[in-house]
Order: structure tokens, then C-alpha cells, then sequence
């Protein structure tokens, strides 16, 4: 019962941890709306990163943070989540469809509500940034549990990489590129635990690696109530 009662409640969670991250990234925003310039966050991480413009490598790792690696990441993690594992189909989709979606709402509704600007473009928060921890977030929720601790540590890797490109590069405040981590993977976090709310079915496995699709009808469930009574009334006939 106890197992049970975890289980039904871990979608809760998730969209409860989406909402606080989502609230803080409103917070920023709104304080940024109101006091654009460099605050303290943004002396630190200038600080600690170096500018560096021209840098080829750089620029290769903001590729990472473009349309094609996005579609084609959270397409692969919706692929993982359906077919691999305990096979969840309501994950896949959140995979598949959130990322997307936190790019969009990023790049099309926070920029120009925030009004940000940084070397005379939109900066809040970085769109790069928002590409990258959305579909890593997405491939931690969907590879198995056993994998989940080394997708997580890469996906970490590729963020704070794509935080220091875009920084280095000057495209972004540290600040944007934080705030376009924790929005991205705020949205991902919130829409799984979404579809598994609206699902209303109980996840197969322990924890966040449950899915709620794929069971087997058992004899309680109304379709086996009506199978078994559909073999009484032709055993009846047969005597």
C-alpha cells in the first residue's frame, strides 16, 4: 500500500518541482525586467569565465543549442522512454513534445516580455541553453533507471558546457544562460508529471521510472469482468 501510495504520488511531485522551477525563472524575469543591467550572478560568472569571441570550439558546442539537435534529441529520448525499459508511452510524449515547447515559449514569449538586452540582442534567457538542458532533462526521464546517474552526469556536462560557450562568446549574461537551465528543465519535469496526472493510471515500477500504460487487463478490471462472465454464460449453455 505504501509502495502504491509513492507511486501514485510521484506525478505529483513532478509537478510540483516543475512549478517552483518555472515561479523562480518568473521571479528572475521579473526582476531583470526591472533592473536589466549585470547583478551579482553576472559579475561572478564573468569572472570566473573568460571571454573568448573568436573561439572556434566555442562555437561548435553552440551548434548543439540549434534546431536540428533539438528535434532530433527529444525525438531519440521520446524513442528510448516508448521502447525501452518499463516502455511509457505518456513519458514519450512529454520527451518528445516539452522541449520543443520550452524553446518556443523561451524564444517567442519570455525574450520579449523580459525585454533583457545584452551587445543589442534579447537575452533572457539563453535560448541555447534552454535547447540543451531541455533535451538532456528528457533523456535522464527517459533511458532506465540503471542509466539514469550517467545520463544525468553527461547532461550536466553538456549544460555547463553550453553555459560557458555562450558567456565566453558574449551572447548571454551568466545569469540568462542559468536561468535558461532551470526553465527548461522545469518545463520537462512539469509536463511529464503532467501526462502521468492526467493518464489517472498507477506507474508500473518504484519511482520516477513508472509508467502508467502498458498493463495487462487483469481479472478485476472491467474487461475481465466481462470475458469471465461472457465463459460462465457459454459453460452455462454447455450444460
Amino acid at each position: 500500500m505504501q509502495q502504491r501510495s509513492a507511486r501514485e504520488m510521484w506525478p505529483w511531485s513532478e509537478v510540483a518541482i516543475g512549478l517552483v522551477a518555472l515561479a523562480a525563472t518568473a521571479v528572475i524575469g521579473a526582476v531583470l525586467h526591472v533592473r536589466p543591467g549585470p547583478n551579482p550572478v553576472d559579475h561572478v560568472g564573468f569572472v570566473i569565465i573568460p571571454l573568448e569571441t573568436h573561439s572556434s570550439l566555442f562555437r561548435a558546442v553552440t551548434w548543439f543549442g540549434s534546431l536540428a539537435p533539438l528535434l532530433i534529441g527529444s525525438a531519440v529520448a521520446a524513442i528510448i522512454a516508448c521502447f525501452t525499459g518499463v516502455r511509457d508511452r505518456w513519458r514519450a510524449v512529454a520527451c518528445l513534445i516539452a522541449p520543443p515547447l520550452a524553446a518556443a515559449v523561451n524564444e517567442y514569449c519570455i525574450k520579449p516580455a523580459v525585454g533583457r538586452m545584452y551587445i543589442g540582442e534579447l537575452s533572457f534567457a539563453s535560448g541555447s541553453v534552454v535547447v540543451v538542458a531541455g533535451v538532456s532533462a528528457a533523456w535522464v526521464l527517459a533511458v532506465p533507471r540503471v542509466l539514469r546517474l550517467v545520463t544525468a552526469t553527461f547532461g550536466v556536462l553538456a549544460v555547463a558546457m553550453m553555459v560557458f560557450a555562450v558567456v565566453a562568446l558574449q551572447w548571454h549574461y551568466p545569469s540568462d544562460a542559468l536561468s535558461g537551465a532551470l526553465f527548461a528543465v522545469g518545463v520537462v519535469i512539469l509536463a511529464d508529471g503532467a501526462v502521468h496526472v492526467v493518464s489517472r493510471r498507477p506507474t508500473a515500477d518504484n519511482g520516477p521510472g513508472g509508467s502508467p500504460v502498458g498493463h495487462l487487463q487483469r481479472p478485476g478490471t472491467a474487461r475481465g469482468e466481462l470475458a469471465r462472465s461472457h465463459r460462465m454464460a457459454a459453460h452455462s449453455a454447455k450444460g
